[in-house]
């Protein structure tokens, strides 16, 4: 009888930590994903740097929405083509296990 192929568990191959970090670290780029990054307990520089990182571009991008006038459609500008663009571009490097840094305040983290 043919052996039935089994579904892998991701966290048992090789390299499972960095594959981890690189997902956890992605995850800071959502909004609030920051927060989830923070509360997973990761250590890691790499992680740690990229929690900051989405920190800092969430939160610009939240204080510049409370503070210009306009209600729904600044929300929805800033979002569209600020924050959206900036999030998948942080996020793209994270998961490829890149540390691209903020310009002017990223070395400052």
């Amino acid at each position: 009888m043919a052996e039935q192929p089994t579904v892998k568990n991701l966290y048992e191959e090789p390299g499972d930590k960095r594959n981890h970090e690189k997902l956890i670290a992605a995850v800071a780029y959502a909004p609030f994903g920051f927060v989830v990054t923070m509360l997973s307990g990761e250590q890691s520089p790499f992680v740690q740097t990229h929690m900051k990182q989405g920190a800092i571009v969430f939160l610009s991008y939240f204080a510049l929405s409370v503070i210009l006038p306009g209600g729904a459609l600044t929300w929805f500008a800033l979002g569209f083509f600020v924050y959206v663009p900036a999030a998948a571009y942080y996020w793209y490097h994270a998961f490829q296990g890149d540390t691209k840094l903020l310009p002017y305040i990223g070395d400052k983290l």
